[in-house]
């Protein structure tokens, strides 16, 4: 998209370097966006192309672009399948594989039309879809790919 900002050579770079210039020796520098975690369908360029920015700035080096880790603000989709949970699995390994660390700054099961669907019913029983199997399936992912790598470092 464009930005004002963009009027500024290499303003993304500048911007990381003003703030590690301007912050404690112990503080992070993240990248955070959203609709980049899963690198399905829709998300799949967008996480591409944030992907390869950050790379780029990893690349470049502290002196010229430093960067430490990248945000996923996650919206998990009610109608999300393994293949998204695994293709986030993977976008989280290719950010550690350049030494990135990923974190997610914001996790929500986005079940909008719950509600909707819910009150179109008789009796206030939800549909299957949103019964258990929808959070043990959630559940499953984010102790296996959230949680867990936190123990490894």
């Amino acid at each position: 998209k464009d930005s004002p900002w963009g009027v500024i050579d290499d303003f993304i770079c500048k911007s990381f370097k003003a703030a590690r210039a301007a912050s404690y020796s112990n503080t992070k520098l993240f990248y955070n966006d959203y609709n980049h975690a899963s690198m399905q369908g829709d998300y799949k360029a967008k996480s591409d192309k944030v992907f390869n920015m950050i790379k780029s700035m990893k690349q470049r080096g502290e002196n010229e672009c430093p960067i430490d880790g990248v945000g996923f603000q996650n919206h998990i989709n009610i109608n999300y399948d393994e293949a998204n949970y695994e293709s986030i699995r993977e976008n989280i390994q290719r950010y550690a594989d350049i030494n990135v660390e990923v974190q997610f700054t914001e996790t929500k099961l986005d079940a909008q039309n719950i509600c909707r669907i819910a009150n179109g019913l008789t009796g206030l029983r939800a549909p299957s879809k949103l019964r258990p199997p929808f959070m043990v399936k959630f559940f499953k992912f984010a102790l296996s790919s959230l949680i867990a790598p936190l123990w490894k470092h």
